[in-house]
């Protein structure tokens, strides 16, 4: 939907239309990161801070903001009657405390946190991220890859749209082979900048946004690989590891958990199945859309919000009006 046609339908009142509507069905809003305002890094992850903070006095004002813990227990109970809101982040990333903690605790909006535990406390970037800037700060070239049809891709700072699809190409590769294209990479391109803001905390940190009591804790895998592209073994690994970890260490651990990238092809049954064996009752994903008693729990719907999403695109979307227009 274009820009023209979201303001129009925000003025003539879509979402307030479509929030009543579904007032009987939760939204759950995805975040990873956000960025101060006066940090030049453009990026889809990262929320400029005060773009969060009009889409947070947004939803205090509109919506009942709860912990996605309650919020299901009593959506499962007796079901909601009114429209209401969860917010979570997905990664572990230093900005959640440093720049959303002050605003959700000023606005007394509750929040979980899901991370990698693998990467709490490591000064190491997630390999998307690695790759994305690895290959823009490169210098100008072409690097052949067609040993893993993947083609010819450019390299240097003109790079943003190749990179971009090799990431999401590897995305569909299994883990080992996606590990054998990413060392290749690592011989022949310069060692990235990372921004700052793609920072991730310390267990410190996660202790310090616990004790607000504002925030929970969830697993978000150990070493954030998609589970549908791992090994049986691997894939009981990562979700028994990553819940085992957070439940040890947090003080205020969710009963949910949130799978990597989330898409529909990106967790199966075998995810399913170790969820269940390690006593975790609930699951959310990246597939757009709002949930009700129906929605299967170990695949509940988020809204994933970036940098680019204007404030009409994020009304439209609490209220589902921009999914259901699409579909």
């Amino acid at each position: 939907m274009s820009p023209l046609l979201r303001s129009a339908f925000r003025r003539l009142g879509a979402h307030h239309v479509w929030r009543r509507r579904n007032r009987g069905r939760l939204v759950i809003c995805c975040y990873h990161g956000l960025r101060a305002d006066d940090d030049p890094t453009r990026h889809w992850l990262l929320v400029p801070q005060r773009k969060f903070v009009a889409q947070m006095e947004y939803l205090q004002r509109y919506y009942r903001c709860m912990s996605l813990d309650d919020a299901l227990a009593e959506m499962s109970r007796s079901g909601l009657n009114e429209p209401t809101a969860c917010v979570t982040f997905d990664d572990g990333y230093l900005s959640n405390r440093s720049l959303a903690q002050p605003i959700l605790e000023r606005l007394g909006i509750p929040a979980t946190v899901y991370v990698a535990t693998g990467f709490i406390g490591r000064d190491e970037p997630l390999w998307t991220t690695w790759l994305e800037f690895a290959l823009q700060q490169s210098e100008p070239a072409e690097i052949d890859l067609s040993e893993w049809r993947l083609g010819v891709i450019k390299v240097g700072p003109a790079s943003a749209r190749d990179a971009r699809q090799v990431i999401n190409r590897l995305k569909k590769f299994p883990a080992e082979t996606r590990r054998g294209v990413l060392s290749s990479l690592g011989r022949r391109l310069a060692t990235p900048r990372v921004p700052e803001a793609f920072r991730f905390m310390d267990w410190n940190d996660v202790d310090a946004l616990q004790t607000t009591g504002i925030f929970s804790i969830g697993a978000h895998t150990i070493g954030h690989e998609i589970l549908s592209r791992l090994t049986d073994a691997e894939v009981r690994t990562e979700i028994r590891g990553s819940i085992d970890e957070v439940r040890r260490r947090a003080s205020r651990p969710t009963l949910t958990f949130a799978y990597p990238n989330g898409g529909s092809d990106d967790f199966d049954p075998r995810a399913r199945s170790a969820l269940m064996d390690a006593g975790c009752p609930y699951a959310v994903s990246t597939i757009e859309g709002l949930n009700d008693s129906s929605t299967d729990r170990f695949a509940l719907r988020r809204v994933v919000l970036g940098g680019f999403d204007d404030l009409d695109a994020f009304q439209l979307r609490m209220a589902g009006v921009l999914p259901a227009a699409r579909n």
